[in-house]
């Protein structure tokens, strides 16, 4: 081989390996939008935009608290509620028997 006046690229006969190494080349480059991992895409989309979420919150935030010193403390005057205001829910949940099993 040292004696060739071709080298692997230069060489005008096509060895099998590289002739199926273009096949297979130029079939990935036709059939590019079969091969696209279409749940990867839509991970990578969904993870951008929670980050982009979590960015906004963040800045809403900041903005809030500066925000929040030009603000005036709320009012005395609402009306507050007590614990006696609340009416008791003393419902007992009553499971109805699909199997008509006698009770345990």
């Amino acid at each position: 081989r040292g004696e060739d006046k071709y080298t692997d690229e230069s060489d005008p006969v096509e060895s099998v390996e590289q002739r199926m190494k273009k096949q297979v080349d130029k079939w990935k480059e036709e059939n590019k939008d079969d091969l696209r991992d279409d749940m990867r895409d839509y991970a990578e989309r969904c993870v951008k935009s929670e980050r982009e979420a979590k960015e906004n919150a963040k800045k809403d935030s900041q903005d809030d608290e500066m925000s929040d010193s030009e603000v005036p403390p709320p009012l005395e005057n609402e009306p507050q509620t007590t614990a006696g205001d609340e009416k008791i829910d003393n419902r007992k949940l009553v499971y109805e028997d699909i199997w008509d099993a006698a009770p345990a």
